[in-house]
């Protein structure tokens, strides 16, 4: 699996340094999965390596609030018609699996934020989306990885990062 750790940002120092774990996935980590990947699966033909990468690793996979507002927010801007019927659809079935495995963009991830915003600044790196440093601050605050194919929008936010189009196998 294609994966790589973003920068030196440890997570909260409360908490257990283990990484978080869903009880169904035998140890493995947890994954949150950003939005570009969840779309690639709405495509008229999407990329067969990242949906064989979905389903090996389907029970490690969780969303997150932001990646839902990001999602809604993509069908609501689409213009009325059947295609924004099916992704709506699609996107409301994804939510309500995800129901359970859906991570809140809460305390603790505010103040992961705060310290990748801080930190990325003050090296006068700033980013041009915030979205992407609060999933990572939820990523970071509950120990999960990111699925991204975007990775240097997350370079050096402090979470390990994989690329479901880079990875030689699923």
């Amino acid at each position: 699996m294609a994966r790589r750790r973003s920068g030196g940002t440890p997570g909260r120092r409360d908490r257990d340094p283990r990484p978080r774990t869903w009880p169904r996935t035998g140890g493995i980590r947890v994954i949150l999965v950003d939005t570009n990947v969840w779309s690639e699966t709405t495509k008229r033909s999407p990329d067969p390596a990242v949906l064989a990468w979905l389903v090996a690793h389907r029970d490690q996979l969780a969303l997150c609030s932001i990646t839902v507002g990001e999602l809604l927010n993509g069908v609501e801007l689409m213009t009325a018609g059947r295609r924004r019927d099916e992704l709506t659809a699609s996107v409301e079935r994804l939510i309500s699996n995800g129901r359970g495995r859906t991570y809140p963009y809460d305390e603790p991830a505010a103040r992961a934020y705060a310290g990748i915003v801080t930190r990325r600044r003050s090296a006068g790196r700033p980013f041009a989306k915030p979205e992407d440093a609060m999933i990572a601050a939820i990523a970071i605050a509950n120990e999960c990885s990111v699925a991204t194919r975007n990775v240097g929008d997350f370079a050096e936010m402090g979470v390990e990062l994989i690329n479901p189009w880079e990875t030689a196998q699923p």
